[in-house]
């Protein structure tokens, strides 16, 4: 019988953006990084396996390897054979662009953003501030008055916000979160302050395709608490304490992400060594790797799973 798979980590890719802040840079790098891409399959823009045990494989290429046996049970079949989810950091030292993301069915996807950092003017918008038509909106667009028409909502660390697609958004300056999503990176731009690329040339928008994806109506703010979930995936928070101990474990119906909020967390399991998660890493734990003990200790993650796909 072969061993268990163990955990994963992946090298992450640093992407420069108008307006990315420089917390996440390396040290001496680019002092606009806006995204540090954690784990990703997308083709183009993978992140590699580090370490021995996967040689640099990508992440598609471990799932057609291994499987449900990384995916957990049913998963493999559900996912269509690829690796389902892409997490990212984001640093905003500007605001970033209103935008919406088409539906997963339509190459799109759900997202559920976590703050790590934020300051007292940080903000969101999440929606429209009333229901209008596609027409009258690309009217209130045509007018240069969309900003009349959306509905912000201020945000603090440690709170979670639920992005299902179609919902039209932004992401304004100062705050740092992880953005958890289905696997794509479509989005289309309703508006973007006018802004100028690096090469002086106004950013693309994509007006039409953004009026026949996006939800034309309030936003519903349930909860700016985990956990949060789609239809898809979930997260939850893992919080070590210095007096006990805690299992990590899906019954074998999910891997588990995980994402260092502050601290550290230690984890062991039956087969593995100990292996160590400081804030914005990310250590992939296969499905059959779990369960796995986080020892005791001063550290907090976030925890993504994938919904169950039997039952």
């Amino acid at each position: 019988m072969s061993r268990k798979l163990t955990p994963i980590r992946c090298t992450p890719q640093y992407y420069h953006k108008i307006w990315g802040g420089g917390h996440l840079a390396p040290t001496g790098g680019d002092k606009q990084i806006g995204e540090v891409w954690l784990l990703s399959a997308l083709a183009g823009q993978e992140t590699p396996t580090a370490g021995a045990d996967y040689e640099g494989a990508s992440l598609d290429a471990l799932v057609a390897r291994y499987g449900d046996r990384l995916l957990g049970r049913g998963q493999t079949a559900r996912c269509g054979g690829a690796f389902p989810l892409l997490i990212k950091l984001l640093d905003a030292a500007a605001d970033l662009s209103v935008q919406v993301h088409p539906s997963p069915e339509e190459g799109g996807k759900d997202e559920i953003w976590y703050f790590l950092e934020t300051e007292p003017t940080s903000r969101i918008c999440l929606g429209l501030t009333e229901s209008m038509s596609a027409d009258a909106l690309r009217s209130v667009i045509e007018r240069a008055a969309l900003m009349h028409y959306l509905h912000w909502e201020p945000v603090r660390p440690g709170e979670a916000i639920a992005l299902p697609a179609g919902t039209i958004h932004a992401l304004g300056a100062g705050s740092m979160l992880i953005e958890v999503q289905d696997t794509s990176d479509t989005t289309y731009r309703l508006y973007d302050y006018d802004r100028v690329d690096d090469e002086g040339a106004r950013r693309t928008l994509h007006i039409e395709e953004a009026l026949r994806s996006a939800t034309l109506e309030p936003y519903r703010l349930d909860s700016r608490q985990l956990p949060l979930g789609t239809p898809r995936f979930v997260c939850h928070e893992v919080t070590a304490t210095p007096d006990s101990s805690q299992f990590i474990t899906t019954e074998g119906t999910s891997c588990a992400i995980l994402v260092g909020i502050s601290g550290s967390l230690l984890l062991s399991g039956d087969d593995t060594e100990p292996w160590q998660l400081a804030s914005h890493e990310a250590l992939l734990l296969p499905a059959e790797t779990l369960p796995m003990q986080v020892a005791p200790g001063e550290g907090k993650a976030l925890m993504i799973t994938l919904t169950p796909a039997e039952g």
